[in-house]
């Protein structure tokens, strides 16, 4: 398995990449899973799922700056917006299909 070091604005060490990665790999998880797809996918969750803000974002993975969350992530923060915009336009359309008859 292939371990990359971090780039140069991370804080993570290469020795927490080199154990992150190699929990995994005792877990049995298999092949394409890395720390960089975790910590990209607790952003993605982060994102979508909870909602969280560019600069709440940025706290979390470590980022001085949000606009270094919102560079890497905006592709997230737009599907969060879009399915919001989803969602809200399917209430107001079928939400009464959902109503309580009682």
């Amino acid at each position: 398995m292939t371990i990359t070091s971090p780039g140069p604005a991370s804080s993570v060490s290469l020795s927490t990449v080199r154990s992150i990665q190699a929990a995994i790999t005792r877990a049995g998880l298999g092949e394409g899973l890395s720390a960089h797809s975790l910590r990209h996918g607790f952003a993605s969750m982060l994102i979508v799922g909870l909602r969280y803000d560019a600069v709440s974002v940025a706290g979390q993975l470590g980022h001085a700056k949000a606009s270094t969350t919102m560079n890497v992530y905006a592709h997230q923060f737009d599907e969060a917006s879009h399915a919001d915009q989803l969602r809200e336009g399917l209430g107001e359309r079928f939400g009464h299909l959902l109503a309580s008859s009682s």
